[in-house]
């Protein structure tokens, strides 16, 4: 499993401060594999994808603010979800809490004439999620 990270670097008057962040994302192998085969000639990377996918999750998907810190995060909604970018269309699982695993991603390039359909509609309705049920956490 992959998983995205974040390291900042803050200068204050007393010098550096350091921070790192787990983000709530993870990334199957094959989801890796697949970015290699399909997205990296268009430059699109695992980090970047995951970033976008990240930022969907907190636009679309929610994070209850008002869970316990030992179940941060917990989404509004779980279940599966199909995650509409603007070069193709990501799988992956949204648990009640914890990390969201991106199981594939299928450049826009290859999508089936029905899923294109679907993400095209994702897109314009401005809904780049589709979560499978949607089920308070």
């Amino acid at each position: 499993m992959y998983q995205l990270h974040g390291h900042a670097l803050r200068k204050h008057a007393d010098g550096v401060w350091s921070e790192r962040y787990d983000f709530p994302l993870l990334a199957t192998p094959h989801f890796f594999d697949r970015i290699i085969q399909g997205l990296r000639f268009e430059g699109h990377t695992l980090i970047t994808t995951m970033i976008d996918v990240v930022r969907l999750l907190i636009d679309q998907v929610g994070i209850d603010e008002s869970a316990p810190l030992d179940q941060w995060p917990t989404w509004q909604h779980s279940s599966s979800a199909w995650f509409a970018l603007d070069y193709g269309l990501a799988a992956g699982d949204i648990p009640n809490h914890g990390g969201v695993v991106l199981r594939t991603i299928i450049p826009t390039a290859g999508l089936h004439p029905d899923r294109r359909e679907d993400w095209e509609a994702m897109r314009a309705a401005g809904q780049h999620v589709s979560i499978s049920r949607l089920s308070p956490s």
